[in-house]
């Protein structure tokens, strides 16, 4: 691809969700396309995201700093969170539950690189969440069935392990055999990603839009909740214990924030109703602009730091 073209596509990646989603909303026929394609369409930005981690970093992984964190994260928080949610706001418990489930987001470690963090620890989270999820989420369900949702926990549990596993082992082998391949898989990874995850957005809302248009109130509620939810995520990584120090909050915080999404989107879309399905499209809102938000209160926090110095 056209290195202007794909620099232009990388850099504007919000600007074509939100256009893949208004066109969704409004372009009949897409609500045709079959809705298994968003499986091989996630397998394929994880593929593709593996590609932005070096293979130095892989070897540097810190898997006994990450471990507990990812199992506190990635396991009680959202158990702790569905049990609130299922007291005092149940008809949000499983949107909530199944977002907290989700692992950390492939690209969490590049943000983690440009805000400064411990790549290397944000590595290993990234990696054990993700190898977790075919086996929590399915599991986590099945537990807490009185969620009032119903799943075939066998399909999930293949159906990401194919998704997240397969693609992370297949990009490994093809950096192995095939260097060439992989630098030109590395210069339009982010291009493609983008394209890829509005196709994915296009497909979900068209097949979502009759719900969307339908429930303005309980979208409006909903981004209240799960902006609520997102800041609960930060504010845990930040404030989980490591001894202060800036790179290593940054990285716990990022991974804990900045989750695959993209994923849930799709899991959503493929097992829970309608209105969980239409809860995650949402999400890329507070998903995308928490980034931003993030790294503003960053900032701000230490310059403010160094003039107290």
């Amino acid at each position: 691809m056209y290195p202007g073209i794909r620099d232009y596509i990388s850099m504007h990646f919000s600007l074509f969700l939100i256009g893949a989603a208004v066109v969704g909303m409004v372009m009949p026929g897409i609500d045709l396309i079959p809705k298994w394609l968003v499986l091989p369409i996630i397998a394929s930005v994880i593929f593709l995201s593996t590609s932005k981690i070096a293979h130095e970093d892989f070897l540097a992984i810190q898997y006994s700093r990450a471990i507990l964190f990812t199992l506190l994260r990635f396991i009680f928080l959202p158990v702790l969170m569905f049990i609130a949610m299922n007291k005092f706001i149940p008809t949000y418990s499983s949107s909530i539950f199944l977002l907290a489930l989700l692992p950390a987001g492939v690209m969490s470690p590049v943000l983690v690189h440009v805000m400064g963090g411990n790549i290397t620890l944000a590595l290993g989270i990234v990696v054990i969440s993700s190898l977790m999820a075919p086996i929590t989420l399915p599991l986590a369900f099945a537990f807490f069935g009185n969620s009032g949702v119903t799943l075939d926990a066998m399909s999930m549990f293949w159906n990401l392990a194919i998704v997240i596993v397969f693609p992370m082992f297949l990009y490994g082998l093809c950096a192995r055999h095939m260097s060439s391949l992989t630098v030109r898989i590395k210069q339009n990874a982010s291009c493609f990603t983008v394209l890829l995850m509005s196709g994915c957005m296009l497909i979900v809302v068209a097949q979502r839009r009759e719900v969307l248009f339908q429930n303005i109130p309980f979208l409006v509620k909903s981004l209240l909740v799960m902006s609520l939810a997102f800041a609960s995520f930060y504010v845990m990584g930040w404030l989980y214990p490591s001894g202060k120090q800036k790179r290593t909050q940054i990285a716990y915080a990022l991974t804990s924030g900045a989750m695959n999404n993209m994923l849930g989107i799709s899991i959503a879309f493929l097992y829970f109703p309608p209105e969980v399905s239409l809860f995650m499209v949402l999400t890329e809102v507070p998903w995308v602009l928490s980034l931003p938000l993030f790294q503003y209160l960053l900032e701000r926090k230490y310059k403010t730091s160094e003039h107290s110095i």
